[in-house]
């Protein structure tokens, strides 16, 4: 039985694909809320470090559930915001780390969107 004070990151493997789901969902559900796009892909960006054990199983989970696409459209949705393009940069370039997923990146385009974000906010 799980502790209560127990730290999420040995809780399993339920817990964290539950949580990068529904922190996915927000992202694709709310667009339009700033704020909370902003909490969640953090809350995504410290899950995806290398500090997690179960960093590359929550990184393969959000790649499968569509984190690219959703990461790509929030850059897209919000122009000339920095701290939506900097979030979403920090969580590309995180799942770049798996060959497929940076050969899906950059066939997506995301690097000429981020870059036309940066050079014409």
């Amino acid at each position: 039985m799980k502790k209560v004070d127990e730290p999420p990151s040995v809780v399993g493997k339920d817990y964290h694909q539950s949580m990068i789901e529904s922190l996915l969902s927000a992202l694709e559900g709310r667009k339009k809320f700033r704020q909370l796009s902003c909490y969640a892909i953090e809350c995504i960006a410290k899950a995806l470090q290398e500090t997690n054990p179960r960093w590359q199983e929550i990184r393969d989970r959000a790649i499968e559930l569509g984190g690219i696409d959703i990461f790509i459209n929030l850059i897209k949705n919000y122009p000339g915001d920095n701290d939506v393009l900097g979030r979403c940069a920090l969580c590309l370039m995180r799942f770049s780390v798996e060959k497929r997923a940076a050969s899906e990146i950059f066939h997506k385009n995301a690097i000429e969107y981020y870059r036309s974000e940066v050079c014409n906010p």
